[in-house]
């Protein structure tokens, strides 16, 4: 554990929760990609598949199921309390282009064949079958954000999530300086875990890049800025008037 590590699970943390947030507070889930909390959830539910298999009672673990369950509450959220404010026909991202070669990826690519060689595949597969769901879910969790990019383009309105990607891309940024950190200081390397995050990374900074795009062009968001400007060159001119404005004693 270090500081990176921490600051990341606590970004972590609050992305769910602003999430929640503006579900509730809204009470929609209009703009929201239903298909990336489902690839998210199913991301957490696969690398901590043997969680209850082995549980001890420990920060790491407690992280692993507040994840869990923090993702099947926006699921529920979405599919049974606010599922009739949910855009399906605007999240239009075939989750199986992401999932079947996500999946292709993580049965060639894993740390059993890093560590032992393609030639011991089949022994180490069966031995250790694990490391190939981890990889999956590492995997799979870079390209997730993937049908939120989608739906954003869709709808042309990114303002609910931006709070969400924002933090979101926070978390990973820590979570890279924290595999820097470990590389140097730690002697630890994780090549797997470094490249995938810094790939989730650009996707997040280009959904931010796309949420803006839409933002400047949305007519509700120019008309506010419109009203703001307005509204601030009275002030001004009303400030200018009374500066000249004589002196009274």
């Amino acid at each position: 554990m270090n500081y990176f590590s921490i600051c990341g699970d606590v970004l972590h943390y609050l992305s769910f929760f602003i999430l929640i947030f503006k579900i509730c507070r809204n009470k929609s889930c209009a703009g929201i990609s239903a298909k990336s909390q489902v690839l998210f959830a199913t991301v957490f539910t696969v690398r901590y598949i043997n969680i209850f298999a082995k549980y001890n009672f420990s920060y790491l673990s407690i992280c692993k199921v507040m994840f869990l369950i923090l993702s099947y509450v926006i699921l529920g959220l979405i599919f049974f309390l606010y599922y009739s404010t949910y855009n399906r026909s605007k999240d239009t991202f075939p989750v199986l282009y992401i999932i079947l070669p996500v999946l292709a990826l993580s049965l060639v690519f894993n740390y059993n064949v890093i560590d032992h060689g393609i030639e011991n595949y089949w022994k180490y597969l069966l031995q250790n079958p694990y490391e190939v769901a981890w990889a999956f879910s590492i995997y799979l969790e870079a390209l997730a954000i993937v049908p939120q990019y989608i739906m954003i383009s869709n709808t042309g309105d990114g303002l609910r999530i931006r709070a969400y990607v924002v933090v979101m891309t926070m978390y990973r940024i820590f979570y890279i300086c924290n595999w820097i950190y470990r590389y140097y200081f730690e002697s630890r390397s994780d090549p797997i875990s470094f490249i995938s995050g810094s790939i989730e990374v650009i996707i997040l900074i280009l959904t931010l890049i796309k949420i803006q795009e839409c933002t400047s062009n949305n007519p509700k968001w120019q008309e506010r800025t419109k009203i703001f400007t307005i509204e601030g060159s009275k002030i001004k001119k009303t400030s200018e008037k009374e500066d000249l404005l004589p002196l009274t004693v």
